[in-house]
């Protein structure tokens, strides 16, 4: 309930005061956009594991064994882990993308798929694995990495980002995230140093993949556009209201 307390003075201009109450609802005048996007899909798993894929080839194209990203837009992008996900904290959990090359069956060509790897620390692995991350490798899906309170995270990185077997493919390179923390872009660069490789920014060739939108994302802005411009009408309505 609002009142609304209005002073004024008396008629024969000696100083009066007189109350008047004014019972206002609340009202909710967005109560209908809630349910304005419901006929939008969301991102299907298949659309999350076509991005990771298009990042590993890119990858292996760029001659980078690995891409690394901290909780946030990029790796909701890729692994649909946002900071409402999981907030960041003095305890680096990383989401590790490399691509894996295979040599194609009665064929010259190689094959490059993608391999998701979660730096996780281990007295919250059981909340990680719980997170839903779509990979185009249903059968292994995601590796969790653990890292104890005593050891260096950074090194479980370079564990995971070393080559396991020879190959053809010599990567030099290791892409970390834009928005990382700069500690953690350190302590990556010092861990992956001693494998020869070195850190750089997100080139736009990476960036691009995010660039180029598919039908169902252009379906998504669409309608946030929509709710936005529906919202700035009712503003500028109530203004207009409230001051009349």
């Amino acid at each position: 309930m609002a009142a609304v307390v209005v002073l004024g003075l008396h008629t024969f201009g000696r100083l009066g005061s007189y109350t008047r109450i004014v019972e206002r609802r609340p009202q909710n005048y967005f109560s209908t956009l809630s349910t304005h996007c419901v006929h939008v899909p969301p991102i299907a798993a298949s659309q999350f594991q076509q991005r990771q894929l298009k990042l590993a080839q890119e990858l292996y194209h760029l001659g980078a064994v690995a891409y690394i990203a901290e909780p946030g837009p990029n790796a909701q992008y890729y692994t649909n882990i946002s900071l409402s996900d999981w907030r960041l904290s003095e305890r680096p959990f990383l989401v590790v993308i490399t691509p894996e090359v295979a040599q194609a069956f009665a064929s010259d060509k190689q094959e490059v798929e993608a391999k998701v790897t979660v730096i996780t620390p281990r007295f919250e692995a059981t909340r990680a694995s719980l997170l839903h991350i779509p990979t185009p490798d249903t059968q292994r899906g995601v590796v969790f990495a653990e890292w104890a309170e005593d050891a260096n995270p950074y090194e479980v990185v370079a564990d995971v980002i070393a080559p396991s077997h020879p190959t053809v493919y010599k990567p030099t390179r290791v892409f970390v995230d834009e928005a990382a923390r700069y500690f953690v872009v350190d302590g990556i660069g010092t861990a992956v140093a001693k494998l020869g490789y070195q850190i750089h920014n997100m080139p736009p060739e990476i960036a691009a993949i995010r660039e180029q939108k598919t039908k169902e994302e252009i379906l998504i802005l669409q309608c946030a556009n929509e709710v936005c411009c529906h919202i700035t009408s009712e503003y500028r309505e109530n203004m207009t209201r409230s001051f009349v």
